[in-house]
């Protein structure tokens, strides 16, 4: 399983128990995994697309306990590519869908189909001396929005998704979703409770579940968001941008991708949205690959070291060695003779080595000099090997 997958699985678990951050997550899910379908005048159907069970169940749950629309999930089995299955709610004009998408901010609130192609203005703006207190019930629960119908009907047949997928191991999905009482979203609307800051945060967290993926942190840091509206893609961006991050937009082929790059930027996100666990196995990889780096970096620079300290010790050798076969070692200097002795018994060893086991012992630059003074006879014996042959 991907790393994008397992913070995909862990966010599809949080359930939101205030109605305007679960409609807010739930306008980021439909907005970039949705489609919308149009089936005569007026009439549409809203097709949410996943290749995940985990978000499917999701979205049934906070569509049935929020809105009170119970829709259907049918699987679609992908052989021909043996890709992954994917999971498709659909919402008809029978059930409310027109309603639906002015609700979550996705078409204008007024007669007529006017799609809006920005993130709901309620979480880009706030009202001068509105602050973080904007109450969002009114505008997202009217009663001309809101309808208390039951839609049983529409229940899912489980014998005809079992013959569908006969691995489809959540078989139980729907009945699951519906018989689950611990997941009831609170009805207490007029919360004096600030919920702008966590509706913002509820439709990042449904935009990545819609169609967002994170690199594996162990090979590269990098979040992002497929859309397919330049538009839309700064407006996100924007949204993102508001809350202290440095989000960018570049374009994909028919697509415009807002992402991050920075991992510190990725972990802050990641922690806003709730995937906490991602955020520990990003911050785990983070130090891992730090520790490498530090180990790597060092095992560099000890073997440029000692690759310098080795062809510094094949020079001096070999000018001793000039030096023994034209005069004699005997004829230098006696600090210059115990210096070529000790090089020539220890060849392996570094300067400061060096200087530590003559007698008196001397520091890495006296060594250091005392070499340098025998390489420069060594050259003017050459320098004089010339000439005579010349």
């Amino acid at each position: 399983m991907s790393f994008s997958t397992e913070t995909k699985n862990e966010l599809a678990r949080i359930l939101p128990d205030n109605v305007n951050v679960a409609t807010s997550e739930l306008s980021g899910i439909i907005k970039l995994s949705g489609t919308i379908q149009i089936v005569g005048l007026n009439k549409v159907n809203i097709k949410i697309t996943t290749e995940l069970n985990s978000i499917a169940r999701k979205v049934f749950k906070l569509l049935k306990n929020t809105l009170n629309i119970t829709t259907n999930i049918s699987v679609n089995k992908n052989q021909a590519l043996k890709r992954n299955n994917s999971y498709v709610l659909t919402i008809t004009d029978e059930m409310g869908s027109i309603e639906l998408l002015k609700t979550l901010g996705m078409i204008e609130n007024r007669e007529g189909f006017y799609p809006v192609n920005t993130v709901p203005q309620n979480l880009l703006f706030v009202g001068e001396g509105q602050g973080e207190n904007v109450d969002l019930s009114e505008q997202i629960l009217s009663e001309n929005i809101i309808k208390k119908k039951n839609f049983s009907g529409n229940e899912l047949n489980e014998k005809e998704l079992d013959k569908k997928n006969k691995s489809f191991g959540d078989n139980e999905v729907e009945e699951e979703c519906q018989n689950d009482e611990s997941i009831k979203i609170s009805e207490n609307y007029k919360s004096p409770i600030n919920y702008l800051g966590e509706s913002r945060k509820a439709y990042i967290r449904g935009a990545f579940l819609g169609s967002g993926s994170i690199s594996s942190p162990n090979k590269s840091y990098h979040m992002e968001f497929v859309t397919n509206s330049e538009h839309y893609a700064n407006s996100l961006k924007e949204l993102i941008n508001s809350m202290g991050f440095n989000s960018k937009v570049v374009p994909r082929k028919n697509n415009y991708i807002v992402y991050l790059k920075e991992s510190e930027q990725i972990s802050d996100l990641l922690s806003i949205i709730g995937a906490h666990n991602a955020l520990l196995n990003l911050q785990n990889a983070k130090v891992l690959k730090e520790m490498r780096n530090n180990v790597n970096r060092i095992v560099n620079c000890e073997t440029a070291n000692l690759s310098k300290i080795v062809n510094a010790s094949v020079k001096q050798i070999e000018d001793i060695n000039y030096i023994q076969n034209k005069i004699g070692i005997s004829k230098l200097p006696n600090n210059l003779q115990q210096v070529a002795i000790a090089r020539l018994e220890y060849e392996e060893m570094s300067l400061k080595e060096l200087g530590e086991i003559l007698d008196p012992p001397i520091g890495k630059s006296g060594v250091n000099h005392r070499l340098r003074k025998i390489s420069e006879i060594a050259n003017r014996l050459r320098e004089s090997d010339v000439e005579k042959s010349i």
